[in-house]
């Protein structure tokens, strides 16, 4: 059956749960099990407690794995990147890579689209990669970007290994990812564009779409990083979202702190 994962983000440190909750009756067991009973659910144990959820949780369709980044506990030594199997909520792995807020991001491999590298930052500005199969740390450390991720990591759809991202610090970022061995060098990026008050981006065709403290949605060209174009959704100094697209209207759809969503038509 269809399921959807809820975690939990309550104060403790230590009693968090992963939740999977089935969207359709058990066809096997109807009664016993029906649309929103739950299917499985991991609280932890005394050697592997599970702190705050923050980001996202991430599916891997073609592995059945489920991607889960926490906090790391009050001395940020805890497990903070989770790997569950989808089928019974086993744990098939879990790293400790210091407390970590944001989502995984991970990258494609082309042809299938199964996930092949998972990108995971933690919140003192550590970049690490790993790979999916073998899972195991792809590189020899982490790339010290100075800044928390905001959100996740994108991959280039048509670039392999080319990597978008955001950061606290305020600004659009484009690394490259060397593959196995040594981490990428935060000192040379492939470009890397200020916009204060970043919020995650939008990777769509060619371009980044981005929230800016501004109150503007900005259009940013993959190729070089420029601020192509822009459009004010907000005041200035309103927060906004992470953009989203709709495929339905072709549009992207963007949040504000005023209680606003905002669709716009696009390229701009």
């Amino acid at each position: 059956s269809d399921l959807v994962y809820i975690a939990s983000a309550n104060l403790s440190s230590r009693s968090n749960a992963i939740v999977a909750l089935r969207l359709t009756d058990d066809p096997t067991n109807p009664v016993g099990k029906p649309a929103g009973s739950v299917a499985w659910q991991f609280t932890g144990s005394a050697n592997s407690p599970l702190d705050r959820v923050i980001g996202v949780p991430f599916i891997d369709y073609a592995l059945n794995r489920l991607y889960v980044t926490s906090l790391a506990g009050p001395n940020g030594t805890q497990s903070s990147l989770w790997v569950f199997s989808t089928i019974d909520g086993s744990v098939v792995a879990n790293f400790a890579l210091g407390p970590v807020s944001s989502s995984v991001g991970s990258g494609f491999t082309f042809d299938t689209l199964a996930p092949e590298t998972l990108y995971v930052a933690n919140d003192t500005g550590q970049l690490y990669a790993l790979s999916v199969d073998p899972l195991a740390l792809k590189w020899t450390g982490a790339a010290n970007l100075g800044s928390p991720v905001v959100s996740f990591v994108w991959q280039d759809f048509n670039t392999p290994e080319r990597l978008y991202f955001t950061t606290k610090d305020g600004f659009i970022w484009a690394l490259d990812d060397p593959g196995s061995g040594a981490p990428p060098s935060p000192s040379i990026p492939a470009w890397k564009t200020p916009l204060s008050g970043a919020s995650g981006p939008l990777l769509f065709d060619t371009v980044l779409y981005v929230g800016g403290g501004d109150g503007k949605v900005h259009q940013i060209r993959l190729v070089d990083g420029v601020d192509e174009a822009q459009v004010s959704v907000a005041s200035p100094g309103e927060a906004l979202s992470d953009p989203a697209y709709s495929n339905s209207l072709d549009k992207i759809l963007i949040g504000t702190a005023a209680g606003r969503v905002v669709a716009i038509s696009i390229p701009f």
